[in-house]
């Protein structure tokens, strides 16, 4: 792999996978069936990391491609994606 140039930074990837870590957040009625929420969307192919159920987040992984039907589930205000890093 070549080497940046003193001073400056490269992008470390990888097109291995086509999953992207995501934050689900739910709207208020919908945190007491954060449960039952987080197993629609793993029937979609998500899979959690954690579940923060008292502020009615929850964070995992999804294909990049079912992300927009993560939005469409009932009960889910926001899906977030992760940003790229820079390596350096």
């Amino acid at each position: 792999m070549p080497q940046p140039a003193p001073g400056h930074r490269i992008r470390v990837s990888c097109r291995c996978s086509n999953r992207v870590s995501v934050a689900v957040a739910l709207t208020d009625d919908a945190v007491g069936r954060i449960d039952q929420i987080a197993a629609a969307c793993r029937a979609l192919g998500f899979e959690h990391d954690w579940i923060l159920g008292g502020v009615g987040v929850f964070t995992g992984s999804v294909d990049r491609e079912v992300v927009g039907l993560l939005r469409t589930v009932p009960g889910v205000l926001a899906v977030e994606t992760a940003r790229a890093r820079w390596a350096g």
